[in-house]
Protein backbone atom coordinates (compact mmCIF):
# COMPACT_ATOMS: atom_id res chain seq x y z
CA UNK A 1 0.00 0.00 0.00
CA UNK A 2 2.89 2.17 0.53
CA UNK A 3 2.52 5.64 3.11
CA UNK A 4 -0.34 7.73 2.71
CA UNK A 5 0.77 10.82 0.18
CA UNK A 6 -1.87 13.06 1.50
CA UNK A 7 0.24 12.69 5.03
CA UNK A 8 3.17 12.63 3.40
CA UNK A 9 2.90 15.65 1.26
CA UNK A 10 1.55 17.39 4.49
CA UNK A 11 4.81 16.64 6.66
CA UNK A 12 7.09 18.05 3.56
CA UNK A 13 4.61 21.14 3.80
CA UNK A 14 4.83 21.81 7.53
CA UNK A 15 8.57 21.25 7.11
CA UNK A 16 9.60 24.06 4.16
CA UNK A 17 6.52 26.46 5.69
CA UNK A 18 8.00 29.73 6.01
CA UNK A 19 6.58 31.89 9.02
CA UNK A 20 3.96 34.62 8.35
CA UNK A 21 3.15 33.08 5.10
CA UNK A 22 -0.32 31.92 4.02
CA UNK A 23 -0.70 29.00 1.91
CA UNK A 24 -3.48 28.45 -0.74
CA UNK A 25 -3.47 24.85 -1.95
CA UNK A 26 -4.06 23.06 -4.99
CA UNK A 27 -4.06 19.33 -4.37
CA UNK A 28 -3.66 17.37 -7.08
CA UNK A 29 -4.32 13.53 -7.24
CA UNK A 30 -4.21 10.61 -9.63
CA UNK A 31 -5.79 8.51 -7.02
CA UNK A 32 -9.09 10.49 -6.22
CA UNK A 33 -11.05 7.69 -4.68
CA UNK A 34 -8.34 7.17 -1.90
CA UNK A 35 -7.48 10.70 -1.36
CA UNK A 36 -11.41 12.76 -2.30
CA UNK A 37 -11.94 16.43 -2.31
CA UNK A 38 -13.84 16.14 1.03
CA UNK A 39 -10.93 14.18 2.60
CA UNK A 40 -8.45 16.97 1.66
CA UNK A 41 -10.06 19.78 3.02
CA UNK A 42 -10.98 18.02 6.33
CA UNK A 43 -7.81 16.60 7.15
CA UNK A 44 -5.85 20.23 6.58
CA UNK A 45 -8.96 21.99 8.29
CA UNK A 46 -6.55 22.23 11.85
CA UNK A 47 -3.83 24.44 9.44
CA UNK A 48 -6.61 26.88 8.38
CA UNK A 49 -4.90 29.86 10.00
CA UNK A 50 -2.16 29.52 7.34
CA UNK A 51 -3.01 26.85 5.04
CA UNK A 52 -6.36 26.07 3.29
CA UNK A 53 -7.43 23.94 -0.10
CA UNK A 54 -7.57 26.48 -2.89
CA UNK A 55 -8.49 23.93 -5.52
CA UNK A 56 -8.81 20.06 -6.11
CA UNK A 57 -7.56 18.76 -8.75
CA UNK A 58 -7.89 15.02 -10.36
CA UNK A 59 -6.01 13.95 -12.73
CA UNK A 60 -7.21 13.14 -16.33
CA UNK A 61 -5.29 11.71 -18.73
CA UNK A 62 -2.29 13.05 -16.96
CA UNK A 63 -3.04 16.99 -17.67
CA UNK A 64 -4.38 18.73 -14.49
CA UNK A 65 -7.78 20.40 -14.91
CA UNK A 66 -7.32 24.00 -14.32
CA UNK A 67 -10.47 25.35 -12.06
CA UNK A 68 -11.85 28.85 -13.16
CA UNK A 69 -10.30 31.03 -10.84
CA UNK A 70 -6.51 29.63 -10.17
CA UNK A 71 -5.44 31.30 -7.13
CA UNK A 72 -3.32 28.65 -5.84
CA UNK A 73 0.49 29.19 -4.59
CA UNK A 74 1.42 25.95 -3.45
CA UNK A 75 0.52 22.30 -4.92
CA UNK A 76 0.39 18.97 -2.91
CA UNK A 77 1.04 16.15 -5.66
CA UNK A 78 -0.64 12.97 -4.55
CA UNK A 79 0.56 10.96 -7.45
CA UNK A 80 2.44 8.00 -7.95
CA UNK A 81 2.75 7.71 -11.44
CA UNK A 82 6.28 9.03 -12.16
CA UNK A 83 4.77 10.51 -15.38
CA UNK A 84 2.15 12.41 -14.05
CA UNK A 85 4.39 13.77 -12.04
CA UNK A 86 7.19 14.78 -14.01
CA UNK A 87 3.92 16.48 -15.80
CA UNK A 88 2.53 18.17 -12.64
CA UNK A 89 6.36 19.06 -12.61
CA UNK A 90 6.26 20.88 -15.74
CA UNK A 91 3.09 22.54 -15.01
CA UNK A 92 4.33 23.90 -11.71
CA UNK A 93 7.55 25.63 -13.02
CA UNK A 94 5.33 27.28 -15.48
CA UNK A 95 2.42 28.82 -13.15
CA UNK A 96 4.99 29.42 -10.33
CA UNK A 97 3.37 26.97 -7.86
CA UNK A 98 5.51 25.87 -5.19
CA UNK A 99 5.28 22.23 -5.75
CA UNK A 100 5.06 19.69 -2.51
CA UNK A 101 5.97 15.98 -4.20
CA UNK A 102 5.86 13.19 -1.94
CA UNK A 103 9.24 12.15 -1.19
CA UNK A 104 10.38 10.45 1.49
CA UNK A 105 12.93 11.37 3.97
CA UNK A 106 16.43 9.81 3.52
CA UNK A 107 17.09 7.40 6.44
CA UNK A 108 18.98 9.12 9.27
CA UNK A 109 19.38 12.36 10.59
CA UNK A 110 15.90 14.73 11.94
CA UNK A 111 13.68 14.73 9.24
CA UNK A 112 13.21 11.21 9.54
CA UNK A 113 12.97 10.53 12.94
CA UNK A 114 9.98 13.18 12.63
CA UNK A 115 8.55 11.60 10.57
CA UNK A 116 8.73 8.26 11.45
CA UNK A 117 7.09 9.43 15.05
CA UNK A 118 3.96 11.00 12.94
CA UNK A 119 3.65 7.92 11.30
CA UNK A 120 3.64 5.94 14.56
CA UNK A 121 1.14 7.86 16.38
CA UNK A 122 -1.24 7.72 12.43
CA UNK A 123 -1.17 4.14 12.20
CA UNK A 124 -1.52 3.31 15.90
CA UNK A 125 -4.69 5.96 15.91
CA UNK A 126 -6.30 4.08 12.48
CA UNK A 127 -5.40 0.84 13.86
CA UNK A 128 -3.97 0.21 10.81
CA UNK A 129 -0.67 0.01 9.10
CA UNK A 130 -0.74 1.97 5.91
CA UNK A 131 2.25 0.48 4.08
CA UNK A 132 1.46 -3.19 4.78
CA UNK A 133 -2.09 -2.88 5.77
CA UNK A 134 -2.14 -4.53 9.13
CA UNK A 135 -3.69 -3.98 12.51
CA UNK A 136 -1.37 -1.94 14.66
CA UNK A 137 0.19 -3.36 17.82
CA UNK A 138 -1.55 -0.83 20.86
CA UNK A 139 -5.33 -1.10 20.11
CA UNK A 140 -6.46 -1.14 23.65
CA UNK A 141 -4.35 1.41 24.98
CA UNK A 142 -5.19 3.49 22.34
CA UNK A 143 -8.59 3.71 22.75
CA UNK A 144 -8.63 4.06 26.22
CA UNK A 145 -6.62 6.93 25.74
CA UNK A 146 -9.25 7.97 23.19
CA UNK A 147 -12.26 7.50 25.77
CA UNK A 148 -13.36 10.22 28.06
CA UNK A 149 -14.07 7.65 30.53
CA UNK A 150 -11.15 5.19 30.36
CA UNK A 151 -8.29 8.04 30.22
CA UNK A 152 -8.07 8.38 33.90
CA UNK A 153 -6.71 4.69 33.80
CA UNK A 154 -3.37 6.80 32.85
CA UNK A 155 -3.64 9.31 35.11
CA UNK A 156 -0.59 9.74 37.57
CA UNK A 157 -2.46 10.04 40.77
CA UNK A 158 0.55 8.63 42.67
CA UNK A 159 2.40 12.28 41.61
CA UNK A 160 -0.28 14.41 42.70
CA UNK A 161 -1.01 12.99 45.99
CA UNK A 162 -0.50 15.81 48.76
CA UNK A 163 -0.33 18.39 46.12
CA UNK A 164 -2.16 22.03 47.52
CA UNK A 165 -5.91 22.31 46.15
CA UNK A 166 -6.36 25.82 44.46
CA UNK A 167 -9.41 26.88 43.67
CA UNK A 168 -8.42 27.17 40.41
CA UNK A 169 -7.37 24.03 38.06
CA UNK A 170 -3.80 23.00 38.61
CA UNK A 171 -1.39 25.05 36.13
CA UNK A 172 0.39 22.23 34.28
CA UNK A 173 2.79 21.78 31.00
CA UNK A 174 3.08 17.97 29.31
CA UNK A 175 6.09 18.22 27.62
CA UNK A 176 6.51 15.79 24.70
CA UNK A 177 2.86 15.81 24.97
CA UNK A 178 1.97 13.82 21.71
CA UNK A 179 -1.18 13.69 20.13
CA UNK A 180 -2.94 12.72 23.35
CA UNK A 181 -2.09 14.02 26.31
CA UNK A 182 -1.73 11.34 29.33
CA UNK A 183 -3.33 14.35 31.60
CA UNK A 184 -6.63 14.32 29.70
CA UNK A 185 -8.38 12.99 32.59
CA UNK A 186 -7.29 15.71 34.57
CA UNK A 187 -8.77 18.05 31.83
CA UNK A 188 -11.93 16.10 31.43
CA UNK A 189 -12.37 16.40 35.74
CA UNK A 190 -11.43 20.15 35.45
CA UNK A 191 -8.31 19.10 37.68
CA UNK A 192 -5.67 21.50 35.12
CA UNK A 193 -5.46 23.71 32.73
CA UNK A 194 -2.99 22.14 29.97
CA UNK A 195 -0.18 23.34 28.05
CA UNK A 196 1.22 21.31 25.80
CA UNK A 197 4.43 21.30 24.39
CA UNK A 198 6.14 18.89 21.68
CA UNK A 199 7.47 19.90 18.61
CA UNK A 200 5.11 17.64 16.53
CA UNK A 201 1.70 18.92 17.47
CA UNK A 202 0.75 20.83 14.07
CA UNK A 203 1.22 17.62 12.44
CA UNK A 204 -0.79 15.49 15.25
CA UNK A 205 -3.84 18.42 14.31
CA UNK A 206 -4.06 16.22 10.94
CA UNK A 207 -3.49 12.81 12.25
CA UNK A 208 -6.26 13.60 14.95
CA UNK A 209 -8.50 15.17 12.33
CA UNK A 210 -7.71 12.01 9.70
CA UNK A 211 -9.36 10.00 12.16
CA UNK A 212 -11.87 12.10 12.98
CA UNK A 213 -10.63 12.45 16.73
CA UNK A 214 -10.63 16.35 16.82
CA UNK A 215 -14.28 17.03 18.19
CA UNK A 216 -13.30 14.51 21.23
CA UNK A 217 -13.75 16.89 24.39
CA UNK A 218 -10.41 17.60 25.79
CA UNK A 219 -8.94 15.55 23.20
CA UNK A 220 -6.02 18.64 22.69
CA UNK A 221 -4.32 20.71 25.25
CA UNK A 222 -5.63 24.39 26.19
CA UNK A 223 -2.53 25.93 24.99
CA UNK A 224 -0.17 23.79 22.80
CA UNK A 225 3.20 25.21 21.40
CA UNK A 226 4.97 23.34 19.45
CA UNK A 227 8.66 23.24 19.81
CA UNK A 228 11.48 21.14 21.38
CA UNK A 229 11.73 20.88 25.41
CA UNK A 230 15.23 22.41 24.96
CA UNK A 231 12.93 25.78 24.19
CA UNK A 232 11.17 25.77 27.04
CA UNK A 233 12.84 28.69 28.59
CA UNK A 234 12.07 30.82 26.32
CA UNK A 235 8.41 30.00 25.71
CA UNK A 236 6.50 30.17 28.93
CA UNK A 237 7.01 32.47 32.07
CA UNK A 238 9.14 31.72 35.56
CA UNK A 239 7.35 30.46 38.56
CA UNK A 240 4.28 30.14 36.27
CA UNK A 241 3.39 26.13 36.81
CA UNK A 242 2.21 23.77 39.48
CA UNK A 243 3.38 20.68 37.56
CA UNK A 244 5.60 19.47 34.99
CA UNK A 245 4.56 16.13 33.51
CA UNK A 246 6.77 14.64 31.05
CA UNK A 247 6.44 10.79 29.64
CA UNK A 248 8.61 8.78 27.23
CA UNK A 249 10.00 12.31 26.23
CA UNK A 250 13.13 13.55 28.33
CA UNK A 251 15.48 10.88 27.17
CA UNK A 252 14.52 12.08 23.51
CA UNK A 253 16.23 15.07 24.58
CA UNK A 254 19.96 16.37 23.41
CA UNK A 255 20.40 17.56 26.68
CA UNK A 256 18.10 16.32 29.85
CA UNK A 257 20.13 18.21 32.48
CA UNK A 258 19.48 21.56 30.92
CA UNK A 259 15.71 20.73 30.21
CA UNK A 260 15.30 19.80 34.04
CA UNK A 261 17.01 23.06 34.88
CA UNK A 262 14.14 24.81 32.60
CA UNK A 263 11.58 22.77 34.47
CA UNK A 264 12.98 24.02 37.93
CA UNK A 265 12.35 27.81 36.89
CA UNK A 266 8.73 26.97 35.46
CA UNK A 267 7.67 26.03 38.46
CA UNK A 268 5.96 28.15 41.29
CA UNK A 269 7.79 27.26 45.04
CA UNK A 270 6.38 23.57 45.95
CA UNK A 271 5.62 22.79 42.71
CA UNK A 272 6.33 19.06 41.23
CA UNK A 273 7.64 17.51 38.01
CA UNK A 274 6.99 14.05 36.93
CA UNK A 275 8.95 11.87 34.95
CA UNK A 276 8.18 8.75 33.53
CA UNK A 277 10.85 6.89 30.65
CA UNK A 278 11.94 3.88 30.26
CA UNK A 279 14.74 2.55 31.84
CA UNK A 280 18.08 2.59 29.84
CA UNK A 281 16.17 3.44 26.82
CA UNK A 282 19.25 4.29 24.70
CA UNK A 283 20.92 1.06 25.28
CA UNK A 284 17.76 -0.94 24.74
CA UNK A 285 16.91 0.71 21.15
CA UNK A 286 20.52 0.65 20.09
CA UNK A 287 20.74 4.75 20.23
CA UNK A 288 17.85 4.88 17.47
CA UNK A 289 15.52 6.92 16.19
CA UNK A 290 15.33 9.95 19.54
CA UNK A 291 16.59 7.36 21.50
CA UNK A 292 20.22 9.82 22.30
CA UNK A 293 19.86 8.81 25.95
CA UNK A 294 19.97 6.93 28.86
CA UNK A 295 17.89 7.77 32.11
CA UNK A 296 19.01 5.34 35.29
CA UNK A 297 19.27 5.77 39.49
CA UNK A 298 22.64 4.90 40.89
CA UNK A 299 23.27 5.21 44.55
CA UNK A 300 19.72 6.57 45.04
CA UNK A 301 20.00 9.54 42.75
CA UNK A 302 18.84 10.25 39.03
CA UNK A 303 21.75 10.07 36.15
CA UNK A 304 21.51 10.30 32.20
CA UNK A 305 24.34 9.40 29.59
CA UNK A 306 24.80 9.37 26.20
CA UNK A 307 26.37 6.74 24.00
CA UNK A 308 30.15 6.63 24.99
CA UNK A 309 29.52 9.05 27.45
CA UNK A 310 29.86 8.05 31.91
CA UNK A 311 26.83 8.34 33.99
CA UNK A 312 26.30 12.45 35.04
CA UNK A 313 23.93 13.50 37.78
CA UNK A 314 20.50 14.80 36.01
CA UNK A 315 19.82 17.07 38.96
CA UNK A 316 22.29 19.80 39.84
CA UNK A 317 22.11 21.46 43.61
CA UNK A 318 21.00 25.04 41.66
CA UNK A 319 18.17 23.74 40.17
CA UNK A 320 16.32 23.47 44.04
CA UNK A 321 14.74 20.28 43.09
CA UNK A 322 14.87 17.25 45.52
CA UNK A 323 13.80 13.57 44.44
CA UNK A 324 10.83 13.01 46.60
CA UNK A 325 9.27 9.59 45.24
CA UNK A 326 10.21 6.53 43.32
CA UNK A 327 7.50 5.36 42.39
CA UNK A 328 8.57 2.63 39.54
CA UNK A 329 12.14 1.46 39.05
CA UNK A 330 12.36 -1.53 36.66
CA UNK A 331 13.92 -3.00 33.84
CA UNK A 332 11.57 -0.94 32.01
CA UNK A 333 10.13 1.99 33.38
CA UNK A 334 11.55 4.50 35.56
CA UNK A 335 8.83 6.92 37.09
CA UNK A 336 9.64 9.38 39.63
CA UNK A 337 8.54 12.92 41.10
CA UNK A 338 10.66 15.66 41.98
CA UNK A 339 9.43 18.48 44.16
CA UNK A 340 11.04 22.53 43.78
CA UNK A 341 12.07 23.88 47.43
CA UNK A 342 9.87 26.29 49.17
Amino acid sequence: MGPNLLMLCAFRLWRARERGHRYRIAVVTDDPVRYTERTCRSVLEPWSEWASVDSYWPLREGVPVDPKDQSANACLALVQNAKALRIIREYCERIGLLLIEPNLPDEGGLEYDLYREVNYFDYELGGTNDWDGKPTSHPVPTLQRLSAAQCQQFYPTWGLEGMPRRAEPWRVIDVGCGPISVLRWGALAGEMTLTGVDPLLEMYALVLARHGYLSLPKIRCALEIPAFAEQLDTLVPDAAFDLIYTQNALDHTQDPQKVVSHFARKLVPGGRVIIQVATCEGTRQGWDQFHKTDIDIHDGQLVFCHQHTKNRPLLAPEFGLRLCNVQLYGPEWLSVVLERGS
